[in-house]
């Protein structure tokens, strides 16, 4: 069994029973499935006394549209500043005597991809707290830091969701460990959202030389330009002059006109996995279909 008091808040909510000294029974019941007397037993909780800073950043969730996307590529990529508002926790109901310092960071990214892929794009985006101390901070005052997050700038950011943690780690006094007081950390988890950018290239190489009265084969390409696993149906424009005639064939003979589940430039499969698996390239490539 598994038990997580509420979070610290400020002031003290006391039907949160966080307070330090607190006390609580937990019971935990136990029914056999086919039936019988159940077993029941209790255990005391007792809240210790804590000392935690909290990061505060003023946002928890950054949604990136499409033009986001558009407007920052080939321009740097995605850049957001978010306000840290840092402040120190206690479930001690005095005040804390000394100040408290502390250090915030953030923790490696962690990406869920829209569709499939993108191993390696977390490593992608940078982030950076500054300052990233504060020395003495009191209770109720408020340190001022800053969050940048700095998107891909070589191609488009994969679609998905990526979490940023952040985490504000108390380093207490001799004086406060002395009493019994323990340092918990507080992490927030920043979401950004990327959405789907669909987009396609056609590739040809002209002019093309075509054997009048005969029927000449040519290779088209298809660069899928876009940030997400994306399908595509070719049509040839119908106006061509009389007695000509096209047409278009793929690697599905059922729907020739068909090109199905195309990697993106940042979807390829990582080359230097030893087993095959969706990454990206060390360096972005374009996907072509020919």
């Amino acid at each position: 069994m598994q038990v997580t008091p509420a979070p610290i808040s400020s002031p003290l909510d006391s039907g949160e029973r966080n307070a330090a000294g607190d006390s609580l029974y937990a019971w935990l019941s136990a029914t056999p499935v086919d039936g019988g007397i159940p077993s029941l037993n209790s255990t005391q909780l007792v809240i210790r006394a804590v000392i935690a800073v909290d990061p505060g950043p003023e946002t928890e969730h950054i949604v990136l549209t499409q033009q986001d996307l558009l407007d920052a590529n080939g321009s740097g990529g995605i850049d957001r500043i978010l306000s840290l508002s840092v402040e120190v926790r206690h479930n001690l109901g005095g005040t804390v005597t000394g100040g408290v310092d502390a250090t915030i960071h953030t923790s490696p990214s962690l990406f869920t991809p829209l569709n499939t892929g993108g191993n390696n794009e977390a490593v992608r985006w940078i982030t950076n707290v500054t300052p990233n101390s504060v020395s003495g901070l009191e209770v109720g005052e408020v340190f001022q830091s800053w969050l940048a997050i700095d998107g891909p700038g070589d191609e488009l950011p994969l679609a998905g969701e990526l979490v940023v943690p952040v985490t504000a780690t108390p380093q207490l006094t001799a004086s406060q460990q002395a009493n019994g007081v323990l340092a918990s950390s507080v992490t927030r988890n920043i979401t950004i959202s990327v959405p789907s950018v669909i987009d396609g290239e056609i590739i040809t190489e002209g002019p093309l030389d075509a054997d009048v009265g005969n029927l000449t084969n040519f290779t088209i390409k298809l660069a899928n330009t876009g940030n997400d696993l994306s399908s595509y149906r070719l049509i040839i424009v119908d106006d061509l002059p009389e007695l000509w005639s096209a047409s278009i064939e793929t690697s599905d003979t059922s729907n020739p006109s068909i090109v199905c589940q195309l990697f993106g430039e940042i979807t390829l499969p990582d080359a230097s996995a030893a087993t095959p698996e969706l990454g990206r390239f060390p360096k972005p490539k374009r996907v072509i279909y020919s």
